[in-house]
Order: C-alpha cells, then structure tokens, then sequence
C-alpha cells in the first residue's frame, strides 16, 4: 500500500500538482506544498464529491451545518467550541466522523474541548491535532479512540512539557503517532508506548525522559529526533 501511494505522490510532483518542499539527499520527500489554487480546486471536490466538510468560525457560512452534515471527514480551522455547538451532542456526525483535523494557531484548546473530542467521535480512525499550537494537555480519555490509525498530537506553550497518558497503551491500531508542527513542544511518554504493537511511525522534534521501545515493536519504520542516549535505551 505504501508503495502505491508513493507512486500516486511522484506522479503529482511530475505533473506540477504538487510542490516538493523538503528533500534530503536520499531523494526520499519529507514533506510537500501545493499552489493555493490547486488547494481550492482539491476543496471544491472534495465538497462535491462529499469527502470532506470544512468549517472555519472566522468566517460566515449561510448554512454551515449542511456543509458537514453526511462527511465522513471534518476539517476544523479556529474556535473548535463553535463546531461543537453547530453538530449539537446528538448529531448522527458523531457517530459517522471518521478523520477529524483541527487548525488554530491563536485559541489555546481548553482540556474540555479535548475531552469532549476523545469521547463524542468514537469512531476516529485519524485525528490530527497538529497544527494547534497551544493547548492545556492530553487528557486520560484519549484511550477511548480504539480504533485510531493515526494521532497527531497539540503543541503546548514553551514553558511546560505535554505528558502523554498511560491511556494510549490501549490505542492497539495506532500506527503513526506524530508531534505538533511547533518545534517548542516537548513530550513525555509513558512506559504504556511499548503495548502499540502495529505502531510504524514516530515522529517528534523533542522527547524528554525515556522512550520504552520493545523489541516485539517490529513494525516500526520511522523514529526521529531520538537523541543518542534514547537510542542506546532501545532494547
């Protein structure tokens, strides 16, 4: 599968849909950008096609509701009290939402709001917090997401670390578990991390404290940013 993709990803750079942004000298792309019109192409049929609904509170929608309504997949820019309150806690969403994104660089994410994420979407398979940069932690209820394939965690603000619960011990699918887009936020794991056994991917720019890697973690692909001394504690 992953070969797949990557074929799909070098036929876009071949044809100009996408633009290569960090590639070492193994040729190996990191990471890639897209012109601002080929994003809003890609948005208007993605709507069409209802694969994703998008809801930004900085701006004026004349019928948002209707524009997440039946998508599997939310993407959620600014103030995400304001989504929560337009899905209302009985919304059949809750329980169809499969791949939920967030995006705020200004509003702190208050422990309520993380809360009421972990445990009103059950059914996440991809939750990526990545671009928010600020927020009050990681609460315990982050375990209830069984069936998550990928995690992207908050930043924090630079003066304190984000602790990862114990929880996440029970996150069995998890495969790629990925830190903030800020370079400033420093995690903390727990010894639970050795118990994510399908687990490929981990990529953070700090870690402080032990990682508890097992040697039964065989799927693992990706660890960056992991100090010398963090190596040397890898059985």
């Amino acid at each position: 599968l992953i070969h797949i993709i990557l074929s799909y990803v070098n036929e876009l750079i071949d044809r100009n849909m996408i633009q290569v942004e960090v590639q070492p000298a193994d040729g190996q792309v990191l990471s890639f950008k897209i012109h601002d019109l080929v994003r809003d192409l890609v948005i208007a049929m993605a709507r069409e096609k209802k694969i994703l609904g998008i809801f930004d509170s900085n701006k004026h929608h004349p019928n948002p509701i209707r524009s997440l309504q039946g998508q599997a997949r939310h993407s959620i820019y600014n103030r995400i009290g304001e989504y929560f309150k337009l899905l209302g806690p009985n919304s059949d969403d809750n329980l169809n939402l499969r791949s939920l994104a967030l995006t705020t660089h200004t509003a702190i994410l208050k422990i309520e709001e993380t809360k009421l994420m972990y445990t009103r979407f059950q059914y996440l398979k991809v939750l990526d917090l990545t671009s928010v940069d600020e927020s009050e932690g990681m609460p315990d209820e982050i375990g209830d997401l069984v069936l998550l394939k990928f995690l992207g965690l908050m930043g924090t603000d630079y003066s304190r670390c984000l602790v990862i619960p114990p929880s996440i011990g029970k996150l069995k699918r998890l495969q790629t578990l990925h830190g903030s887009d800020s370079d400033e936020t420093i995690y903390v794991f727990p010894k639970e991390i050795c118990e994510l056994k399908v687990l490929r991917h981990m990529i953070f720019f700090q870690i402080q404290g032990n990682l508890n890697i097992g040697s039964d973690q065989t799927k693992l692909q990706t660890i960056t940013r992991i100090i010398y001394k963090e190596w040397c504690q890898i059985e």
